[in-house]
This record gives C-alpha cells, sequence and structure tokens, in this order.
C-alpha cells in the first residue's frame, strides 16, 4: 500500500471495507498531509465506514443508521450562516469547559432542563470515548485522549460517593452534587481491567449484594448459537460490579462479534424522572469488539448479563468463547432444548437467592431479561402459595410454546408446520405457502424493568414495568405489535374500525384461545367480546325488523365504531363460519380457528 503517496485525493463510500488497521492507515493518510474524501452513499451505517470516519475524526450521526434519520437542523448549513457561526458550532469544548468549571463548585444554582449546556459537555465525552471503544480502539492505549483518560478517571473516583436514590442528588435542590453524579454515571470505559463502583449498588439495577459474589478465576469455555444473520443474543454469563472479564472468541472471517452487558433501550432518565435519581444513568455498556488473535479486556461499574451483539453469521452458527472473570447466574437457554437437570436446578436456586440483579430466558423465538423480583414473580404467578412453576413450563410450554408460536402459526410464517388443512388449501389455490416470502421475524426481545412507554410497549426490544412472564394477554398485545398483519386492519370509510390497539390484539385473542385450549389457563375474560356482539345483533334486529339498507347500515355503525372487543369477535365468527363450511366442524375447534387466521396471513402475502 504505497500508491497512496502519489495521491492528491482519495475518495471512500459508505461500503468500504472494515479491514484491520483501517482506522490508523486513514490517520497515516491525513499525517501525511493527503485529503481524504467521505461519501455517505447509503443509508446504512457500516462498520468499515465507522472506523474510516474515526480516522478522520468523524462520526456519523447518532441514529440507528447513522445520519439517515437525522433531523435536517442536524447536519444543514442555512444560508445565512457565516464563519463565526460554523466556528461556533464546531467548538464544542467550550461546552466541556462550562461543564468542568460547574463540577470544581460546590454550591450554586442552576436548572439542567433549560440550560443543557453542562450535560452537552458530558455528553460529547460519553460519545468521544463510547466511538472509541465500539471501533476496538482502547481509550488507555490511543494517542490523544489524556483528556478522555483524565476525565474517565475522575469518574472513578466520584463514583464512589454516589447514593442512588438520596435526596441529595435532587436535580432541583442540589444541582451541584447532581452533575457529579451525572458525570460519573457518563465518563466510562469499559476496555480495560479496572473501575470503580458504587459500594452501596446501583438501586433497581443491581443490589449491593452483587458485589459480595466471586468471579470465575480460569479460563471456561462456552459454545453460543447465533440464531439469525445479525442480531443479540444472552451467553448465560453476568458481568459483576467492577470485576474484570476476559473474553478470547473463536471467530470466522466475516463474522463481527462484540461483547455488551444488558440488551435494554429504557433505563430511566435522572433528568426527567421527578427529580428522582434512582440507579445510574447509564448502567448498562455499549458493545466492545471481541477478537480471535487476543483477550478483549472488558468491566462494567454495575455489571450486567453479557450479550453478544453479532453481524454477518449463519443462521445457527456456532461459536465458541474462552471466558473468565463472570458468574453464573439465573439463565434458563431452552433455544437448542431442554437444559441438563444440573443447569435448570442452578438457575432456579440463583433465582431464589435474589442476590444478582437480573434473570434471562432464552427459547427458539424469544429472548427475555427480567429484574431478579420479577423473574421469581413470574415462577410464583397464578401458582399455589408455595409452589413454583417448572423451567421448562414457564419457558418452553408458555413462552415459546404458547405465546411465540400461537403468534408464528397466526401470522402464518413458516418456522411452525402447516396444518393438514391450510397445506390442501394452499396447493389448492396455487398458494406458494412455504417459500421465503413466509420466513418468520428474527428473535423477539422483552425486557421487565422500565417502559419505553405506558406500562408496556412494543419494539425491539419491548419493555414493561415488571410483567411476570407469561403467555398473558400482555405478552401477546405487545409482541402482536410487532407482527400485526394487514388483514386484522380493517378502517371504514369514516376511518373508523378496528385499527392500531385492535388490530393487534386480534392476535392477543388467539393467544388466549390456544392458551385455554392448551393448557386451560383461561385469562381473556371479556377482552374478545363475543357476548358484547351478540348484543349489537340483537338490538340492531330489533330497532329494524325489516331490514335492509336502514339495517345494514346502523349494524356498520354499532360494530365499526364501538366496542373493539366486538369487532375482534367478528373475525373469529368468519373463523368459526370457515370451520363449519370447509372442515365440517359442527364445533369449531382451537386448531381449526387458527387454520383460517393462518390462511387469511398466509394469502395477505
Amino acid at each position: 500500500n504505497v500508491c497512496w503517496q502519489d495521491l492528491d485525493l482519495l475518495v471512500f463510500g459508505e461500503s468500504v471495507q472494515d479491514k484491520g488497521g483501517l482506522e490508523d492507515l486513514v490517520r497515516t493518510y491525513m499525517k501525511a498531509g493527503k485529503a481524504v474524501l467521505y461519501m455517505h452513499n447509503d443509508w446504512n451505517n457500516g462498520a468499515g465506514a465507522n472506523n474510516l470516519l474515526g480516522g478522520m475524526g468523524m462520526a456519523v450521526g447518532n441514529t440507528g443508521s447513522g445520519n439517515w434519520f437525522e433531523p435536517t437542523t442536524g447536519y444543514s448549513v442555512a444560508s445565512g450562516r457565516n464563519a463565526a457561526d460554523s466556528l461556533a458550532r464546531a467548538d464544542q469544548v467550550k461546552k466541556l469547559i462550562t461543564t468542568l468549571d460547574l463540577l470544581q463548585q460546590t454550591s450554586y444554582s442552576k436548572d439542567f432542563a433549560v440550560d443543557t449546556t453542562p450535560i452537552d459537555g458530558i455528553n460529547l465525552i460519553l460519545s468521544d470515548v463510547s466511538g472509541y471503544e465500539t471501533r476496538g480502539k482502547k481509550l488507555f492505549a490511543t494517542e490523544n485522549t489524556d483528556l478522555q483518560r483524565l476525565l474517565v478517571l475522575w469518574a472513578d473516583e466520584m463514583r464512589l460517593d454516589v447514593a442512588y436514590g438520596n435526596a441529595q442528588l435532587n436535580r432541583t435542590n442540589y444541582p451541584a452534587n447532581f452533575l457529579r453524579a451525572y458525570a460519573s454515571d457518563s465518563w466510562l470505559a469499559y476496555n480495560r481491567t479496572k473501575t470503580t463502583t458504587n459500594p452501596n449498588g446501583q438501586g433497581d439495577y443491581m443490589p449491593a449484594v452483587a458485589q459480595s459474589l466471586s468471579p470465575s478465576t480460569t479460563d471456561e469455555t462456552i459454545t453460543i448459537t447465533l440464531p439469525q444473520v445479525n442480531g443479540i443474543t444472552a451467553i448465560g454469563r453476568g458481568a459483576l460490579p467492577a470485576k474484570a472479564v476476559q473474553i478470547v472468541g473463536t471467530i470466522p472471517a466475516g463474522l463481527r462479534l462484540s461483547v455488551q452487558t444488558s440488551y435494554i433501550r429504557a433505563r430511566g432518565n435522572p433528568l426527567k424522572d421527578n427529580n428522582d435519581y434512582k440507579r445510574p444513568r447509564q448502567p448498562n455498556s455499549w458493545s466492545v469488539p471481541l477478537y480471535s488473535a487476543a483477550a478483549t479486556d472488558f468491566i462494567s461499574p454495575a455489571g450486567g448479563p453479557l450479550f453478544l451483539n453479532y453481524s454477518g453469521a449463519t443462521a445457527g452458527q456456532k461459536i465458541t468463547l474462552k471466558i473468565k472473570g463472570v458468574i453464573k447466574y439465573a439463565h434458563f437457554d431452552f433455544s437448542n432444548g431442554t437444559p441438563s437437570q444440573g443447569e435448570l436446578d442452578a438457575a432456579m436456586a440463583a433465582v431464589q437467592a435474589q442476590n444478582y440483579g437480573w434473570a434471562t430466558f432464552k427459547s427458539r423465538s424469544a429472548e427475555v431479561q427480567q429484574t431478579i423480583a420479577t423473574a421469581l414473580n413470574s415462577f410464583k404467578a397464578n401458582m399455589p402459595t408455595g409452589t413454583l412453576k417448572t423451567p421448562k413450563d414457564l419457558v418452553a410450554n408458555r413462552m415459546q410454546g404458547i405465546l411465540m408460536e400461537t403468534n408464528h402459526i397466526t401470522n402464518g410464517y413458516n418456522d411452525m408446520p402447516m396444518a393438514a388443512a391450510v397445506l390442501t388449501l394452499c396447493n389448492t389455490f396455487g398458494w406458494a405457502c412455504g417459500d421465503n416470502m413466509h420466513n418468520a421475524p428474527g428473535v423477539q426481545h422483552f425486557v421487565s424493568w422500565i417502559p419505553q412507554c405506558g406500562s408496556g410497549c412494543s419494539g425491539q426490544p419491548s419493555d414493561n414495568d415488571g410483567w411476570s412472564l407469561d403467555a398473558t394477554w400482555g405478552w401477546a398485545h405487545e409482541l402482536g405489535h410487532n407482527t400485526v398483519q394487514n388483514w386484522m386492519h380493517i378502517v371504514m370509510p369514516n376511518g373508523k374500525g378496528c385499527t392500531v390497539e385492535c388490530d393487534n390484539n386480534t392476535l392477543s385473542s388467539t393467544n388466549m384461545m390456544r392458551l385455554y385450549a392448551v393448557i386451560g389457563d383461561d385469562f381473556s375474560k371479556t377482552n374478545t367480546g363475543f357476548p358484547a356482539l351478540y348484543k349489537m345483533i340483537q338490538d340492531n334486529r330489533a330497532a329494524y325488523p325489516a331490514g335492509g339498507e336502514a339495517m345494514r347500515a346502523d349494524m356498520a355503525t354499532r360494530l365499526w365504531e364501538g366496542d373493539q372487543n366486538a369487532m375482534r369477535a367478528m373475525y373469529f365468527q368468519l373463523a368459526f363460519l370457515y370451520t363449519q363450511i370447509r372442515q365440517h366442524q359442527a364445533q369449531p375447534s382451537a386448531n381449526s380457528t387458527i387454520d383460517f387466521m393462518t390462511l387469511l396471513s398466509k394469502g395477505g402475502r
């Protein structure tokens, strides 16, 4: 690679390959005085582009896909901007200076919700350090990082004195205390061997007793299955607060692996949480790359379950990790069959010990992360006092067998075998019911801790405020948002009908029906409103005994502008008719009723 010395301009695009040493190579070009131009010619945010930009001292935007979803004001240059405006915009260090000035003071009056400059200064360093570490650059072994190193070390010292939940962290009454805590929670480096933790624990993220647990001291080799091409998956080992972890991966060419603690999107916000600083601002880590040739050092002030963040895999690919400095916590992995009884007993003992902050559950289609108290409630819920569900019942039978598989059967995904009646009709209609257009979505993730919205919120991961894990309405509802099919969404010309919050509940209703049929639990109550629908029909017939258009219009208004539970019951009336006409059943079964839903989903696609 010597021809660059004769070039005046080097141009790269988003698809630049992430070769080893790319960032240092680009830095070499620039130190030699060469002009380097990066053209972001795709909405993607590729690893090669990230490393190339790192060598240029730049980064793409903070949204999930780089700059693609950035607001226009985030990158535009307005016609009225002058040189002074541009210099002021580029002078990010000025905000940091404001922050550092305030951190030296023990008392002042400041509303950080109004004047965000000190917070912006904190976030500047957080973004810098995370940018280095997610690109595989060790902060304490990277040139020109003296400032960042000093601030991370300062945060290590300050963290020892922060007591989450203490009234003296109140943002309004004690802004100086608040800002120091906020900075110590933000200026973090994970790719190293030493850090500090608060001896009083990390609020509801990790109890203080976890610090007394002993990590492994010798290498352990574990095998992890990567269920899809890219994603995140729990490895069944946990990091302890301020205890060093070391990982070496056996990583085939083309596969990218990183390690992180927890997979959560909502973690509280001390700037908004009613002035109640209950937990670290960022208890979960960002991803730190793993390598085959050398060990990756990893440490977290708060600890947490370890997850692999991976891309470039083959679905079902198995990789091995050599790891030490971790613990086995309450991890229930049914993704590759039933674990040994010894593994299940150890995981159940960890749930009941309640001394590590989290439990994780894995099946073929889902992964769930719950706080340890919620996990214990998951085993207790709807059980006689003093008894617990078995892990197989909770994870294999309910989470996978009912919640996930009912959703997949109803949506016609091809990871579930087709019923004979469905296959027969697919062949009759000439439908390609088993091809790739019916592929199941990726593994669905759920977190029971803090919801992004309401009591429960859909998305990836979907989160809730501590729901016990089961195949109940709320879980099926949020999963339904992620996978709702077009046919479930019925809108009348006036905009009324079975729209959002009704359409996805068709999947919840189906889940309730199959839960009752397979396991015998009846949690549906009136959520599928057959009585309400029948009452509408009775009232409509009484009001319009002569029938005709007036009767039809009145019924349409009653149904589609009325009770959503009754709207969903209408779907099932159609399904019952299908079982009578197509399958010649006098009494519809759950399976034959769901066949109708499967056919609608496959036919719709």
